[in-house]
C-alpha cells in the first residue's frame, strides 16, 4: 500500500499578499510592458517575470522557431489585454515555500531561480536557508543585501 503524501495548504490570504506585492513592484506607467506574476501549487507561490519581448528576443524566438528546436524557444503566454505584442515572455525566478511545522515565525523559506537557464528547474536557496515570515521574506526580497534581486530593480 503505498502512502500518499500530505498537501499543506497556504496560509489563507498569502497568495494574496504576493500578488499584491507583485504589482507593487511594477510602476503603473509599465504594466502594459511587464509583470509580476504569482501562482501557488500545494505549499508554494512563485513568482514568474513576464515582459513583451524586446526586438531581440523576438528576432531569437523567430530563429528557434524556423530551426525547430523546442529547448530554445523561450516561454510565452498570451499578453494581457492592451500590450502591443500578442505573446510575452514568461520565466519563474523566484519561489517562496511555506512549512506549516515550522516555527511561525520561521515558516516560509526563500529561493531563487537561476536566471541564465530558470527552466532547468533548479532552485537555489537563499541566505544558506533564510526562513521567515512572509512579511519578512518580502522584506528580505526589497531589501537585497547581496544583489541578488537586483534585476527586479529593473523594473521600476
Amino acid at each position: 500500500m503505498s502512502r500518499r503524501k500530505k498537501i499543506t495548504p497556504l496560509p489563507p490570504s498569502a497568495l494574496e499578499t504576493v500578488e499584491r506585492w507583485c504589482i507593487g513592484k511594477v510602476p503603473e506607467a509599465d504594466q502594459d510592458r511587464r509583470s509580476l506574476i504569482a501562482r501557488s501549487i500545494d505549499s508554494t507561490i512563485t513568482i514568474f517575470e513576464s515582459h513583451m519581448p524586446s526586438s531581440a528576443e523576438e528576432e531569437a524566438i523567430a530563429v528557434a522557431a524556423r530551426s525547430g528546436d523546442e529547448n530554445v524557444i523561450p516561454i510565452l503566454i498570451e499578453a494581457p489585454e492592451g500590450s502591443p505584442t500578442e505573446f510575452w515572455t514568461f520565466r519563474p525566478v523566484i519561489q517562496l515555500a511555506y512549512n506549516p511545522e515550522a516555527d511561525p515565525l520561521h515558516a516560509w523559506y526563500l529561493f531563487y531561480a537561476n536566471l541564465d537557464d530558470p527552466w532547468e528547474g533548479e532552485w537555489n536557496l537563499y541566505g544558506g536557508g533564510f526562513s521567515g515570515t512572509l512579511q519578512a521574506i518580502l522584506d528580505k526580497i526589497d531589501e537585497d543585501p547581496d544583489g541578488t534581486f537586483k534585476w527586479i530593480d529593473q523594473l521600476r
